[in-house]
């Protein structure tokens, strides 16, 4: 199951390289909303085990969670919901562009899963996860877009099968319904923090892009994390945050969709 979960973060941190702009962003709002990502993630993961009460591992699970970077859909889906794409593709970029140099994992939760794994789950997240993103981030340039189309078809897939996978193997090891309620607050307070923020940056049009940036998450590396180190509450808390991230996103697409009604 390991070498499975590492292939399919190869395959979505390989799209999510092939999927960023040529350089990292210096727009300052994409920088503001990429710290929001990475740094205010693992604070309301642990704000959030914390008021819920969750375990040790529940907590680790979802400041793990937080710390990931952002995924290459939520550019798209901030487009659909009346957001800056521009401003949601940089900091998407800024966001995946420190997270590969931190090995995607942050500070934090490094710590907690260095210590759950004895060290190597960050050996699968620097394999699996980084070494992808610079190699997709080489090659966006020299393949062509079919090629580039294949490889997105086949990590969306991946990660539909990751997301499955964990629901239904870290349900043997951890409760799901705690984590599953924990993961949709998380996603709600998230685009509620990207909202106000962007707005507060940038107006309505930022606004919107930082509400589906901030939640929507590259799941698959705290998944893969959690597997190498045998804790089965990050998979479980990866994948239930992988479904609940979308709510509020389709929430601003439908919003707009109504708004845009005669």
């Amino acid at each position: 199951m390991l070498g499975l979960a590492a292939l399919g973060c190869a395959l979505i941190c390989l799209s999510g390289g092939m999927a960023m702009p040529d350089d990292a962003p210096r727009d300052r709002r994409a920088l503001i909303l990429a710290l929001l990502q990475l740094g205010g993630g693992m604070l309301l993961g642990w704000l959030v085990s914390w008021v819920m009460g969750l375990t040790a591992a529940e907590t680790a699970a979802l400041v793990l969670v937080g710390a990931a970077p952002g995924a290459a859909g939520a550019i798209p889906m901030a487009a659909l919901a009346g957001g800056d794409a521009t401003l949601a593709q940089g900091t998407v970029a800024a966001g995946s562009f420190a997270g590969a140099v931190g090995s995607f994992a942050g500070l934090g939760a490094s710590v907690l899963i260095t210590f759950a794994a004895g060290g190597g789950a960050l050996w699968w997240l620097v394999l699996a996860a980084t070494l992808p993103t610079w190699l997709g981030m080489g090659l966006r340039h020299r393949l062509p877009h079919g090629i580039i189309r294949a490889v997105s078809l086949a990590a969306g897939l991946a990660l539909g099968a990751m997301i499955v996978a964990a629901l239904v193997l870290g349900t043997a090891g951890a409760g799901p319904w705690p984590l599953a309620g924990a993961a949709l607050v998380m996603a709600g307070a998230l685009s509620v923090l990207g909202h106000a923020a962007g707005q507060a940056i940038g107006g309505t049009a930022a606004g919107a892009s930082g509400a589906v940036v901030l939640p929507m998450r590259n799941v698959a590396i705290p998944m893969l994390a959690g597997f190498a180190a045998g804790m089965p509450a990050a998979p479980l808390a990866a994948g239930a945050f992988g479904i609940a991230m979308y709510l509020p996103v389709l929430a601003l697409v439908f919003a707009k969709a109504r708004r845009a009604r005669p």
